[in-house]
């Protein structure tokens, strides 16, 4: 909850997610999720989510209840870790051999911002 904590009021979480791994599963209790999950939602914290095209069913309709946006990334992108780009550093975790790692690094978050951005572009809205 700490990296929520530190993301300012009205801030911006920028995820790439795999939901047919289920990242969040291994590394996020339900409880867990939802105090964050309500945490941004007091700070007006917005989330973009971008997605393995394919993979849309296996969003979840309550975390996308919690002032999330997802889009779909274009075919042939492959999102095999599940990543945060927020203010202050990147958080990357994975579920299948359980790990999750803060990186604070200008440089890395500014470059995982702006690939972002850029797939974000190229994206469809999740329907």
């Amino acid at each position: 909850t700490r990296v929520i904590k530190e993301t300012e009021k009205r801030g911006e979480v920028l995820a790439f997610e795999s939901p047919s791994k289920k990242h969040y599963d291994a590394v996020l209790s339900d409880a867990l999720f939802d105090v964050m999950a309500k945490e941004k939602v007091k700070k007006g914290i917005r989330t973009r989510i971008l997605i393995p095209s394919g993979q849309e069913s296996g969003m979840s309709k309550k975390k996308l209840s919690y002032n999330v946006e997802a889009r779909i990334l274009p075919e042939g992108v492959l999102m095999e870790t599940s990543f945060w780009v927020l203010q202050k550093s990147v958080v990357l975790f994975y579920g299948a051999h359980t790990f999750a790692v803060e990186v604070r690094h200008k440089q890395t978050r500014e470059s995982m911002r702006s690939l972002f951005e850029y797939f974000w572009k190229q994206s469809t809205l999740v329907k």
